[in-house]
């Protein structure tokens, strides 16, 4: 790529990285009131929120050290890169080349530790019960994620993540086969479990004792809950646009510069938000599930990403 080439794709990427996610999240909060017969908050509602936030002044604890200080910087970058890393409107990303599934998974991970440590860092019975709780979760995830991820790199022979789009969107006729669905069910799992939405979590709980996520960052104000707020929207996004492109890929850009990239910036936001009211769909049909089944529920979503794994294996498709 060129400079111009480079400069517009990192601007778009950023733009749609930064604030898209929070439009998002800002669409499944609505449509969630409208499907239950209510008005609701305006969609940019949550860019209202955050903003808000980032005026106040933050608060911390005498007992906290400076990892809990920290962890909302550490947890908002980490998520940019992991956004760097994914395709948007495009098959590129400003990353390409540079990064793949493992590192993916290992910044997962990065930002999941700091954000358990953070909420131990504490010491409050909340905030140690929900990092408890958050990694429970988040070790019977990641088994599904790696599978299901690992099934679309051998079917691509690629793990970088924007060349896994643009090939795995050549393979029309895997559309009819059963490996289809046997990863799409996994990856659609995990990022609820690993979002923390219903079935697996509550967001907008208020109860302290069925928190998750939320109980990690009750000792959070100002800039640092601002922060913490807006990686967890962004993870979201991330998530919504990589199954997005992995599987709906209708209109995906492949090149920046051209006139299909109007139609790719289209087609990704129509998808992303067709996503975004499924999510509301499933929170407002489903209830929570009880802590103990949880299991029950990721370890179906590893069974259909190891049966996967069998069928490419062994078939090829």
């Amino acid at each position: 790529m060129n400079i111009l080439e480079t400069v517009v794709l990192w601007t778009l990427h950023l733009a749609g990285l930064l604030f898209w996610p929070l439009v998002l999240v800002g669409v499944i909060r609505r449509a969630k009131a409208l499907l239950t017969c209510r008005r609701g908050p305006p969609i940019l509602q949550p860019v209202r929120d955050i903003a808000k936030l980032l005026r106040k002044r933050e608060v911390l604890a005498d007992t906290t050290t400076w990892v809990f200080a920290v962890t909302p910087w550490v947890s908002f970058a980490v998520v940019v890169v992991v956004g760097l890393m994914v395709p948007l409107a495009t098959g590129r990303t400003p990353l390409a080349g540079r990064a793949d599934l493992i590192l993916l998974v290992y910044l997962f991970a990065l930002d999941r530790f700091f954000r358990t440590v953070a909420a131990m860092d504490t010491g409050t019975a909340f905030g140690g019960l929900g990092a408890s709780r958050e990694s429970f979760v988040s070790t019977l995830a990641e088994p599904a994620l790696v599978l299901s991820l690992w099934c679309v790199g051998i079917l691509t022979g690629s793990l970088d993540l924007g060349e896994m789009v643009c090939r795995f969107a050549g393979l029309a006729q895997l559309v009819l086969s059963p490996v289809y669905l046997l990863v799409l069910l996994p990856l659609v799992l995990v990022a609820l479990a690993e979002n923390c939405r219903i079935p697996f979590d509550d967001p907008t709980t208020h109860l302290e004792l069925t928190m998750i996520h939320e109980a990690m960052s009750l000792e959070y104000s100002g800039r640092g809950l601002a922060l913490m707020e807006w990686a967890s929207m962004m993870r979201v996004g991330i998530w919504l646009a990589l199954i997005a492109n992995l599987f709906f890929p209708a209109g995906l850009a492949d090149e920046v510069l051209t006139p299909h990239l109007l139609v790719g910036l289209a087609s990704f936001a129509l998808r992303t938000v067709v996503l975004a009211v499924g999510v509301a769909l499933v929170e407002v049909t489903f209830a929570r599930l009880n802590f103990f089944r949880i299991p029950d529920l990721l370890g179906l979503a590893v069974a259909s990403a190891v049966l996967a794994l069998i069928r490419i294996v062994t078939l090829g498709r």
